[in-house]
This record gives C-alpha cells, structure tokens and sequence, in this order.
C-alpha cells in the first residue's frame, strides 16, 4: 500500500522564538553573584523610598518590592527569595515611618499578611524558573512561538513539500544504480515546512516540539491533514492507488473529537478513507496505552491504516507490535544505519522483516542516504525505501508531473 507521512528530521534555527525578548532574563540570570545583591539591594531600597514620598504601605507603594522579590528568584534559589520578601515585609510596614506615626507598624496584622503574600509569590518565582522541565524561559518562549505557528496556520505560511516513497524491485545486484529503473513510485512523504520568507523555510523538526508542548499541534495536525488530503485527491486521475498518510501526535490521537473531524475533512474533499493512512510514533502510543488502542481501532473501523512510524527508537516496539492493530511498521532510519555496519544489527534487521511478514504487516525503510544501504534494503528484501537518495523533498507540482511521466523525482 502506497504511504505519506508527516516528519522531517532536518531541522534549522529558524521557526525560534525571537531571542531579544529573552536576552534581559539570560543577562541577569548568569550575573556575578555580588551585582545581583547589589541589583536587589537596589531595588529593596528604591522601593522604601518609593514608600516613604508616596505617604506609608497604604499606597501603591509597596507592589514596588515584587521588582526586589523577582530579581532573587530568577538568580538565586527560592532561599534567597524568601529572605528578600521578608525584608520586604518590614520595610514596607514595621519600618516605614509613616506606618509608625499611625500605629500600622505595632499592629502585626497589618503587614504580616502583606509579607506572607510577598514570601509566597517569591517562592513561586523561584520554583517556576529553576524548574528543569518547565522553567520561566522555556514557558514564554513556548508561548511566543506557539502565537506566531497558530498565526501561521491561519496565514497560509504553512506549505507541504513532499518526498518520494518507492516500492523496491527485488534485484539484489543494482549496487551503484541510484536512478531507481524498475523500483515504482508509490507514494509521497508529506513534510511540513514553515515559510519564514519566499526562499527560507524551517523544517518541521524546528517547531514540531514546540507545537507538542503547547497544544498548538493539534491544529497543525489538521491543517496538514486537509492540505494534505487535498492535494492526494488531486492526483487520482493519474494515480488512483496513491493514499496519504499524515502523523498525529499524542495530543491530538487523544482528542476526543478527532476520529469525527478526520471523518468529516474526507467527506469535505470527498477522499475514500482506504487512501488514507495515520501514522503514529511510539511515544505518541506510550502515554495511554488503553485510550490509544481504541482510539486506533476507531480510525480502523472506518477503513484507515494505521502505521508505527520510527520503529525501533522507542523502548517497547515489540510490544506495540504485539498489542496495537496497526497495518504498517516504518523502520527508523537508525536501523538502516545499523544494519550497513555490522552483522548483527543485519541479523535484527532480518528478523524484524520475518516477524512482520508473519504478523502481515507492511515495511517501509526510512532515511536512505547512501547506496550501501539501498543496496542493503534489496538484498534483505525490505518491500519500500524513502530517503534523500531516492528522492529530495519537492513540490505538489513537481510529484504532479512525475506521476504523469514528464519528469522523475530524484
């Protein structure tokens, strides 16, 4: 069965956020430790005498100490943080002259809750930056990111290149033959590519993680989805056999909604759900096992193909193997690699093509670069290859006129 995915593993700096926004917090978060209690002790004291000309912690005064109380976050640990919002507690109470002149200070109820407010704030700062996972950085970078894909989306600055994917023959002795005489076309990859200007694109390998952690992959995954369908059905007077296949990520296979809107994208563009195929990465299936099996058997219920796409960069591939009703297993390109080195990873390799052939399932190798490994690929009999040495990334256009025999793909 022919397939289309949606991967690119090159990836490029452009899609990342604008580093300007970012460059005060990486300037003081990596300061000499003695400028940063001077910037604090700075700010403590600007603060107080804010206090002092505005008449007493009754004013707007005091929200001037979070700036104190945010500086010893971000550059030193939640400690440190804590005796900044105490010492801003006093100062903008017990210490403040006016306060005194009107019994606020011998009043504790007074500014206690006030210092409370500042040590919990400071403490949720500090956490929040030093955090490894999710720290304030990564979260604002993420956010800005995330905006400027969604704004993408509805631009139109996302376009679909697409890659080759050929059946292979079964001659064994084509060593050194790159032009692929007798191997079939049989379907395309399509590769997700943000236009950042007329001639520079970022891959999807510079933005995919990023659309993941924000939930902004879900209506990526869409978009794709509808271009990509789209552009399949356009091509079936020339190739009626030819499907596609679009990745889905963990978000959005979990989506409640998402077996009806595929359902709903091939009613709008009037494609038969046999032409359509999902692919789905380990990682996307490991986080919910249960869900994901029947959110799977849901998208195979209405005639769609499912495939495990880089097979064998996971930890449990046997297992998905064992227990998810997929059709297709693409293998990573790691495998591939493997395999041209040494006899052992050849032996896995074979036994991971007998196993498939024994659970029936289709193969396609991915991430051929070199003639060793296509020369490997038929020797083994692995069905399908896609790579940069079959075929480059292209346009709709240029697979357009390949699949009507005016040009070949290479």
């Amino acid at each position: 069965m022919p397939l289309i995915a949606l991967r690119d593993s090159r990836s490029t700096s452009a899609g990342r956020p604008g580093k300007g926004s970012m460059r005060w917090y990486l300037a003081y978060s990596q300061a000499d430790p003695f400028l940063a209690l001077g910037a604090i002790a700075l700010a403590l004291g600007g603060a107080w005498a804010a206090c002092l000309l505005m008449g007493g912690s009754r004013t707007p005064g005091p929200h001037l100490f979070y700036v104190a109380i945010a500086l010893a976050a971000v550059r030193f640990t939640w400690p440190a943080a804590v005796v900044t919002a105490c010492a801003a507690g006093l100062l903008a109470g017990p210490l403040l002259p006016a306060d005194v002149s009107a019994q606020l200070a011998q009043q504790p109820s007074s500014w206690l809750l006030r210092m409370a407010i500042f040590t919990a704030i400071g403490v949720f700062i500090a956490l929040l930056v030093r955090t490894p996972e999710i720290t304030l950085r990564s979260r604002l970078g993420d956010a800005v990111a995330s905006a400027r894909l969604l704004r993408a989306i509805n631009n139109g600055d996302i376009d679909v290149f697409y890659q080759p994917i050929y059946r292979l023959s079964g001659d064994s002795d084509r060593h050194g033959d790159t032009d692929h005489h007798g191997d079939e076309l049989v379907a395309v990859e399509a590769l997700a590519r943000w236009r950042r200007s007329p001639d520079r694109y970022a891959s999807a390998a510079s933005f995919i993680p990023m659309a993941e952690r924000t939930g902004a992959i879900t209506r990526l995954d869409e978009y794709v989805l509808g271009r990509a369908v789209a552009t399949a059905r356009g091509w079936t007077a020339v190739a009626p056999s030819l499907a596609v296949s679009v990745n889905l990520s963990a978000t959005t296979l979990m989506q409640t909604g998402i077996v009806a809107t595929i359902t709903r994208v091939l009613q709008d563009e009037g494609f038969p759900p046999e032409r359509l195929q999902l692919e789905l990465t380990e990682s996307a299936l490991i986080h919910d096992v249960p869900a994901a099996i029947q959110q799977v058997e849901a998208l195979r219920a209405l005639g769609i193909r499912v495939a495990i796409d880089d097979f064998g960069s996971g930890q449990a591939s046997l297992n998905y193997l064992q227990h998810f009703p997929v059709d297709v297993v693409k293998l990573d390109r790691s495998i591939v690699t493997a395999a041209t080195l040494d006899d052992r990873s050849r032996c896995l390799l074979r036994g991971v093509l007998q196993l498939c052939d024994l659970l029936s399932l289709a193969v396609v190798a991915e991430g051929v670069e070199f003639e060793d490994q296509l020369a490997l690929l038929r020797e083994v009999g692995v069905p399908m290859a896609q790579g940069f040495l079959l075929g480059n990334p292209t346009t709709a256009d240029a697979i357009d006129a390949t699949l009507s025999g005016s040009s070949q793909v290479r």
